[in-house]
């Protein structure tokens, strides 16, 4: 970690909150947020510098701009397939689909999905940015209070595949779960995708699809204590995902 001055610990404090894919899980906790900083290194990016590339399944670090910008770069599927690439990997083809500067930040969704990059961030001019990699950013997201884990246990012991579990055993995989906010209209899984995470629905609703064709919608309350599950087969059995669930 880089020692911080006042201003840079509330430009990058300022950036993870107003994060829509962050601000959930980070507005009520101060302690999550202060760690998240406190991990944060600086470093100089010189201007033509590809950071991110789209499709890269090698996704480990989450950047905020101090200073300078990035373009970023989106390629259909045609261009993606064709397109040469250039001396740092990154297809030269694309279109811009937008812009980041001081404050902002990206690289975050992979981090948060254990997705691809959805795109390719090059720097326009030398830059500086403050990074948070894949292992802290994880254990940070992990750290869950001990009456959020009861209530994480609450929802596993509805789970039928995990009854063989002890108690111990489902506090241990409550203490794993992450907390993870969707707006209308995202992906959660991606049918025929390899299944890598096992999610619990306890507030909102989902639409479960096959080949593209509605099945059927989820629906949790957590306040009716509902909750619904999806992902764990795949997981369990190794298997790629059989529905898409969309928000």
């Amino acid at each position: 970690p880089s020692p911080k001055t006042p201003e840079e610990w509330e430009l990058i404090e300022t950036a993870l909150r107003k994060n829509e894919h962050l601000q959930a899980m980070l507005m009520q906790d101060e302690a999550r947020a202060s760690a998240m900083i406190e991990v944060a290194w600086k470093e100089s990016v010189a201007a033509g510098t590809c950071l991110i590339t789209e499709g890269d399944l090698v996704a480990d670090y989450l950047y905020v701009v101090q200073d300078g910008s990035f373009d970023v770069f989106q390629a259909d599927e045609e261009e993606e397939a064709t397109a040469p690439k250039s001396a740092e990997g990154a297809s030269e083809a694309g279109e811009r689909i937008g812009y980041r500067h001081k404050g902002d930040i990206f690289g975050e969704l992979a981090l948060l999905y254990l997705a691809p990059r959805a795109a390719t961030v090059k720097a326009r001019q030398d830059s500086t940015v403050w990074i948070i990699d894949r292992l802290n950013f994880k254990k940070i997201m992990m750290t869950v209070s001990d009456q959020k884990v009861q209530e994480y246990v609450t929802y596993l012991n509805r789970v039928e595949i995990l009854n063989s579990l002890l108690i111990e055993e489902k506090k241990a995989v409550a203490d794993a779960l992450v907390e993870m906010h969707f707006k209308k209209g995202e992906i959660v899984l991606q049918e025929g995708e390899p299944g890598t995470t096992f999610y619990i629905l306890y507030e909102g609703e989902v639409g479960v699809s096959k080949g593209g064709v509605e099945q059927t919608r989820l629906t949790a309350s957590k306040s009716r204590g509902e909750a619904r599950f999806f992902g764990e087969r795949a997981l369990l059995n190794n298997e790629v995902r059989a529905a898409t669930i969309m928000v």
